[in-house]
């Protein structure tokens, strides 16, 4: 059996932020579905590049959540 971990960090100096790690594990026979359904909203989205809270602007807002929801229809 064979997994794939994504993983990210976000770390900056304010009294505001502090560290953060966070990480979701895909099984390696659903990467692919998961990763093309993702990539296609994406596209449908306008969304090129990497997805990032701290690029988001108002006018894309409700693009990211569409994608977040996506997401989040793969946690079980």
């Amino acid at each position: 059996m064979e997994y794939i971990l994504y993983c990210d960090e976000s770390k900056q100096k304010s009294s505001l932020y502090g560290d953060f790690f966070g990480g979701c594990i895909i099984h390696s026979k659903d990467w692919l579905y998961v990763t093309d359904k993702i990539n296609t909203k994406k596209t449908e989205l306008n969304l090129y590049g990497e997805v990032k809270w701290s690029k988001v602007t108002e006018n894309y807002l409700s693009k990211y959540i569409d994608l977040v929801n996506l997401f989040f229809t793969f946690i079980t």
